[in-house]
């Protein structure tokens, strides 16, 4: 296997092949080409856009607490190609409506109704819009026939634009004042919100066709839609490979997680399937060196503590920059000269064993 640099998000990452052996079940099928997916957990709704279909689009829920789920159709009516699905944390449901000529997000409020009614939302200035999360009140779209990736900021009844990149972007996620985009051409890449770079970080290589991206905890999962697998790359800790989790699927789109498992709207086919998280082997991702930092997050100073003899400590920004630390000692850092925001921390015992996680700075 190709050895990669264990700094994830700050250099390219390789592909480790290390297939699940656990099977995928079946949730829901006969769907028509499932794409987006969007959980609820005040109701425990799995809301599914329907975009198959021109004569029928629709969006629908499953309830999956039940024994046996049943696929209930919600929103069907002055929808164009719904893709995406995002719900807001005042439960509106926000859908990506992908028309080239009519692209727009529309929303409907899914608080205390079964009867929502869907109503446009962002009508101007997108062309066949793909990717949407939201944060802080403020929408990132990946406007993909514009070939830009937007933050879009509610001002009453209009938006403030603020322009990001100038990128294809088929998903997107965003991570603190870190977004996470794919590019269905040439890979998945991260860039900084409040401090853009020039130049988009590149964290994987050899997936030919990424086109949807998930956050859960310190994964990033992102489904292959041209090879039909599924992949997840540990951002902060672990090794700095990506891992190849599912295979055989046909056109996995959007993923969700519920209780640990991994809900995935397998378009090509159909249907929804699940993969049990459980059933993973996490030891092959975990570093052997076992190092406690505090306090996090930390205002002038950072101590270290581990068993190990350490050779050398290494602090570098969001953008991957390694930054100038004063070490106190081996076992403590002086942050006083770092300004506020998020670090990550490498640490290389003498035996070569790498520990690598983030901290904040106040």
């Amino acid at each position: 296997m190709k050895k990669c640099n264990r700094l994830p998000v700050l250099i390219i990452m390789c592909i480790a092949f290390f297939t699940a052996t656990a099977q995928i079940t079946v949730v829901a099928s006969g769907l028509s080409g499932p794409y987006g997916l969007a959980f609820d957990q005040t109701t425990n709704r799995l809301y599914v856009s329907q975009s198959a279909d021109a004569l029928n689009y629709k969006v629908s829920y499953i309830i999956l607490n039940t024994t046996e789920p049943q696929i209930v159709d919600l929103l069907s009516t002055n929808i164009i190609k719904p893709t995406r699905l995002k719900i807001s944390n005042d439960s509106y449901l926000y859908v990506v409506e992908s028309d080239p000529n009519m692209g727009k997000i529309s929303r409907a409020n899914i608080s205390g109704t079964d009867t929502p009614q869907i109503t446009p939302y962002i009508t101007g200035g997108l062309v066949t819009p793909m990717g949407l999360d939201l944060k802080n009140g403020n929408l990132y779209i990946g406007d993909f026939g514009n070939y830009a990736i937007k933050k879009l900021t509610p001002q009453g009844s209009s938006f403030q634009t603020t322009l990001l990149r100038n990128d294809l972007a088929s998903d997107l996620i965003i991570d603190g004042n870190i977004y996470y985009y794919s590019n269905p051409y040439y890979g998945v890449f991260s860039n900084s919100i409040t401090n853009p770079s020039p130049v988009s970080t590149q964290i994987t290589t050899g997936i030919s066709n990424p086109s949807s991206l998930l956050l859960n905890g310190d994964w990033l999962f992102i489904s292959d839609s041209q090879n039909g697998s599924v992949y997840r790359v540990n951002l902060y800790t672990g090794s700095s490979s990506a891992q190849l989790l599912i295979t055989g699927l046909n056109q996995p789109q959007s993923m969700v997680v519920y209780n640990n498992e991994l809900y995935i709207a397998e378009s090509g086919a159909n249907r929804i399937v699940k993969f049990d998280l459980n059933s993973l082997n996490t030891k092959k991702f975990e570093s052997n060196l076992i190092v406690t930092i505090s306090p996090n997050p930390a205002n002038d100073k950072l101590n270290i503590q581990t068993e190990s003899d350490i050779k050398d400590i290494s602090v570098y920004d969001i953008l991957g920059k390694k930054v100038s630390i004063n070490l106190i000692s081996v076992n403590q850092i002086d942050l006083t000269r770092l300004l506020n925001g998020l670090y990550f921390i490498k640490i290389t015992a003498e035996n070569n064993a790498v520990f690598l996680t983030k901290f904040i700075k106040n």
